[in-house]
């Protein structure tokens, strides 16, 4: 729950903790003050909750890790994705938590696959699905030079940008591109 980026359903969230529907029931009503049922999911009655469960200094025993709660969530829905299902929820979100997780080498694999690409753009729209793409794109770099510079070097970095060079310089994006290290990619192999 602390590491969710968005509400996941009761269903989803015994899927990723590996727990049967009963037990799961139990640890609700055991904290469903605090996460409460709404539309299907569970989410925080306030981010403050979050803040102070991720906080070790303040929550003592009651400490989470966010970090691993990532890596759970990560894990869960790169099942999905090898079983050929792709959940809304993955293809927004599964970039982060792999980051998050420091799991890089994953990261670059979904970035490469043409197929999430493609179900991100008619889930989220092409500019939403650029900004996400640069986001994790700037986090690779800023961890994983090389990594970042593969990712560009790759058909799908490679095709978007071909095919939407005016789109990234029209709509700004071409500054955030710079964040990614796109001009030292131009630097050390000549662009595209």
């Amino acid at each position: 729950l602390c590491a969710a980026c968005a509400p996941l359903s009761e269903h989803i969230l015994c899927d990723i903790l590996e727990m049967d529907e009963y037990d799961f029931a139990d640890i609700c009503e055991l904290i469903c003050e605090m996460f409460p049922v709404k539309n299907g999911a569970m989410q925080p009655i306030h981010k403050s909750i979050i803040d102070w469960m991720v906080d070790g200094k303040r929550s003592g025993s009651y400490r989470v890790s966010a970090k691993h709660g990532h890596a759970k969530i990560a894990d869960y829905f790169l099942r999905l994705l090898k079983k050929k299902k792709m959940d809304p929820y993955a293809v927004q979100y599964l970039g982060i938590h792999l980051l998050t997780s420091n799991r890089i080498e994953e990261v670059v694999e979904l970035m490469s696959d043409p197929s999430f690409f493609e179900q991100r753009v008619k889930l989220l729209g092409l500019d939403t699905t650029l900004r996400e793409m640069l986001f994790e794109l700037q986090k690779i770099y800023e961890i994983d030079y090389d990594n970042a510079m593969n990712v560009m070097q790759d058909n799908v970095f490679s095709e978007v940008f071909a095919m939407k060079r005016k789109y990234f310089y029209n709509s700004g994006l071409y500054f955030q591109l710079k964040r990614c290290g796109f001009d030292d990619f131009l630097r050390q192999y000549g662009g595209y």
